[in-house]
């Protein structure tokens, strides 16, 4: 993918409990529609201004094939591109009429070869690389089918093509991305489905279907790729699942829909068929509040850009997983490391003393502190000369996939947890006072940067 660190994308599943232990909840693969809990807040950046890193009035975000940040500077008239911590790393185009100008720029996308494409006034879409090199106009005025009035959202799909809100002719046009020749167009306005009112913004999800923000009728409207209408869900107000002039849409990796619902000062998560799943943000300046909020774009990690047009700035947003192992010793009694996260198993220890020969155990779980369904990869230590060690899960023996660290929890909705035995033992010859002190540590597939870690010490008594 170009980012260090990138995780494949997710299958979406049906949610499936599972009782492996008495005090395990599992489920058999990322539940689609499960999610109830918002993205976390991560960061933000950006300010009012002209300088590198500040903007007027953010329009719209998106992400590159390389995981890079583009943002559409529009009253300033340019491209700015950050890394997806919010470093400055380019910018291209100014305010103007011209070749590589803008004038009330609105639309923005990248495709997968990197090229940027950008909508403005001037009622046209011009593409650059990736650098900002410009590379050919689609669009002229007009309402002939290829012609286009007041463009707004863009989005590409699978095969590189363009598609376009043309907003002024209450249509979307798809064009070929590479030659900007016109493939098809459909809608026109109205109210009734296929239909609309100043839509304002496009994306294609992963089950090859557009979804467009038709702003005017507070509504997301859903079609093939071919533009036959699917469904519609929405509706003016301001109670889940409505929206009030909703100004952008985006998908993540399982077709959850992010819209950025401008009238409310707020962001939606549904699901792929509009069910509300949660919301977040208020009107105001700080972190995850929001002042007209009008671009949303979702990476291949599922963190979350919005374009807080309102307070001049970008916001991210993301699962943030976080592994949380716990450990005791023996089968019953307290864990010990709840909510406990580091590599050392500082504040996660338990202890046993054992005779020579004698078993030694220890009851670990494993839970999912993250915002997203996760699976977990498991590392442990392998046995001593003096100290033989197993590791059990639902009875069953699966000590050489934790010692290779190809160990992996199934699936966890937050807040549910897995449980793994350690048993040791030390040789019949083993003197009496020798110890091994061992660790196993959980990392996330979501994000292997994150782990935590618990640790096991077992003496010869």
């Amino acid at each position: 993918m170009g980012r260090e660190g990138m995780r494949a994308r997710r299958a979406v599943a049906a949610l499936t409990a599972a009782t492996v232990l008495a005090a395990v909840v599992l489920v058999s693969a990322p539940p689609a529609g499960a999610v109830t809990n918002p993205p976390t807040f991560v960061r933000k950046w950006g300010s009012f201004g002209t300088g590198t890193t500040q903007f007027d009035s953010p329009s719209a975000v998106a992400v590159g094939p390389g995981g890079e940040v583009y943002t559409l500077d529009a009253a300033n008239g340019r491209v700015q591109v950050f890394t997806p911590e919010g470093a400055f790393l380019r910018q291209f185009g100014r305010v103007g009429t011209g070749r590589a100008q803008f004038t009330n720029p609105e639309g923005l996308a990248v495709d997968s070869q990197g090229n940027v494409f950008v909508s403005d006034d001037g009622d046209r879409i011009q593409k650059f690389t990736s650098t900002g090199a410009w590379l050919m106009r689609i669009g002229l005025p007009g309402t002939a089918l290829g012609k286009v009035s007041d463009p707004a959202g863009l989005a590409i799909d699978p095969d590189d093509n363009l598609y376009v809100v043309d907003r002024g002719n209450s249509r979307i046009q798809k064009f070929n991305g590479d030659t900007g020749r016109f493939l098809n167009a459909f809608g026109f306005a109205g109210g009734g489905n296929g239909q609309f009112s100043s839509p304002r913004s496009i994306v294609v999800n992963d089950s090859d279907q557009v979804l467009v923000a038709d702003t005017g009728n507070h509504r997301i409207q859903v079609f093939s790729l071919f533009g036959n209408f699917v469904r519609s869900f929405g509706g003016q107000g301001s109670a889940a699942g409505q929206f009030q002039s909703p100004g952008s849409v985006a998908v993540d990796s399982e077709n959850r829909v992010y819209v950025a619902d401008t009238g409310n000062d707020r962001m939606q998560l549904l699901s792929g068929t509009g069910t509300p799943l949660a919301t977040w943000g208020v009107t105001g300046s700080g972190k995850a509040k929001f002042r007209s909020p009008n671009g949303v774009a979702v990476d291949e990690l599922d963190d979350v850009y919005v374009a807080d047009g309102g307070n001049h700035r970008i916001q991210a947003f993301g699962p943030v997983p976080q592994p949380d192992g716990s450990i005791r010793a023996g089968t019953t009694g307290d864990f010990t490391g709840d909510n406990v996260h580091n590599t050392s198993g500082r504040g996660q220890t338990a202890s046993a003393a054992v005779a020579a020969g004698q078993r030694a155990k220890f009851d670990l779980t494993w839970q999912n502190d993250g915002a997203f369904p996760e699976r977990l990869r498991l590392r442990g230590a392998a046995s001593t000369p003096r100290f033989a060690v197993r590791y059990m899960a639902a009875g069953v023996d699966v000590t050489a996939a934790v010692v290779a660290g190809r160990y992996r929890t199934a699936w966890l909705v937050p807040g549910a947890t897995e449980r793994l035995r350690v048993v040791v033992t030390p040789i019949r010859t083993a003197p009496r006072g020798a110890s091994l002190s061992a660790v196993v540590r959980g990392t996330s597939k979501l994000d292997p940067t994150r782990s935590d870690t618990v640790r096991f010490v077992t003496t010869v008594g």
